[in-house]
């Protein structure tokens, strides 16, 4: 499988746009924050039981404000934007 990054940011357009059209402008999780994390490359190795740390969906966030102000994004980003998607999802599941 190969991905392709515009694709990310066209399929990040495509499902924010779905849900602005029903109604949805911002999605809160402010009573959210802590989360659990397993490190690569443990969370693909189905073999062992990973080691657990521990991320925070508010420095996740701030650390995105950052590189939207023009900080040079990297590698992590794609972390902290995949937590703070996943309390996206799991509020518009409710």
């Amino acid at each position: 499988m190969q991905i392709h990054l515009s694709q990310l940011a066209l399929l990040l357009t495509r499902l924010s746009e779905s849900y602005e059209e029903r109604g949805y402008d911002s999605v809160r999780i402010d009573d959210m924050d802590l989360y659990w994390i397993v490190q690569p490359p443990e969370w693909t190795d189905l073999q062992h039981e990973p080691p657990l740390c521990v991320g925070s969906l508010k420095d996740d966030w701030e650390a995105l404000q950052r590189v939207l102000e023009g900080q040079m994004p990297t590698s992590v980003d794609f972390d902290r934007l995949a937590a703070v998607l996943r309390a996206v999802s799991e509020r518009l599941a409710r």
